[in-house]
């Protein structure tokens, strides 16, 4: 970025400073001035910048639509150097070049979400992937911006609750319905967004229910704890004037799903030396 001031400049101070000399010499004919062509890359092998592998992606529109799954993790899985953990059909996050969180960060709108997920992986993402507009994943030294512990990534979510124009004809809407084999899964979306004046309203509610996985050629004909059911709903309200816009957005997500592989069996359990006591005691 500095070579690329420095050449620039240099080569606007040569072309102004050849033309006010030329200015200065008596004119007997046109005068033309030729400056070399200045050529700056910060590539060496001289790649064009679509050739060059971005630090940043950004998910939107019909590619987002077609990879929306139940988890953020699923959702984002398979793009270049992100996966994702997973415990179950209700909680997955991204993992990015092998990292995850904390190292990973999960932001909406710019701002971090304050959830349990960023120090227990068991819990789900409060981020809905069906209520999203778009998402931003960023890789390496860029995701530095939200913070020093961002050094695995930053995943940005792009969301609808609180609105930035006024809608055409004073107000717009969406409604997408889904169903999956595997899981019985059903889900559903709607999202209405009206405007009168300087304000807007938002209004949308997103509901999903899967049961457990169907496992073929195995011992059970599911898998236990892999189901989900959840449920998001939103109002948001904002001024939008000339120069910006202020607003706010309420939301509500109630979530119950399972863990496969974890059990309660031993929960009343407690150690008495090198021996596991399970049960209560009486007053011996």
């Amino acid at each position: 970025m500095h070579s690329r001031s420095i050449l620039l400049a240099a080569a606007s101070f040569s072309a102004i400073s050849t033309a006010a000399w030329a200015d200065a010499l008596p004119q007997s004919g046109p005068a033309t001035t030729r400056v070399d062509d200045v050529v700056v890359t910060a590539d060496a092998l001289g790649r064009s910048g679509s050739e060059v592998v971005s630090s940043v992606a950004v998910l939107r529109g019909d590619e987002l639509i077609q990879r929306r799954q139940s988890t953020l993790g699923e959702t984002l899985t398979g793009l270049p150097g992100v996966n994702s953990d997973t415990f179950g059909g209700g909680a997955s996050r991204p993992v990015i070049r092998g990292q995850t969180a904390p190292r990973v960060k999960v932001l909406t709108d710019g701002s971090a979400l304050m959830d349990a997920s960023e120090v227990s992986p068991d819990h789900a993402v409060s981020g809905e992937p069906l209520l999203l507009e778009g998402v931003e994943i960023l890789r390496g030294p860029s995701a530095l911006l939200y913070g020093g512990g961002a050094i695995g990534g930053a995943v940005n979510l792009i969301d609808k609750k609180i609105p930035t124009r006024i809608p055409e004809n004073g107000g717009e809407g969406v409604a997408e319905f889904r169903l999956g084999t595997a899981d019985n899964e059903q889900a559903g979306v709607v999202g209405l967004t009206a405007g009168a004046g300087a304000f807007a309203i938002r209004v949308e509610a997103a509901g999903r229910r899967t049961d457990d996985y169907e496992v073929p050629d195995f011992d059970e004909a599911t898998l236990d704890g892999s189901f989900n059911r959840s449920s998001t709903a939103t109002l948001g309200l904002s001024w939008i004037g000339s120069r910006g816009y202020l607003g706010a957005a309420y939301t509500e997500q109630r979530s119950e799903y399972g863990l496969p592989g974890h059990t309660h069996e031993y929960e009343s359990c407690h150690p008495h030396g090198s021996s596991l006591h399970c049960g209560g005691h009486d007053h011996g």
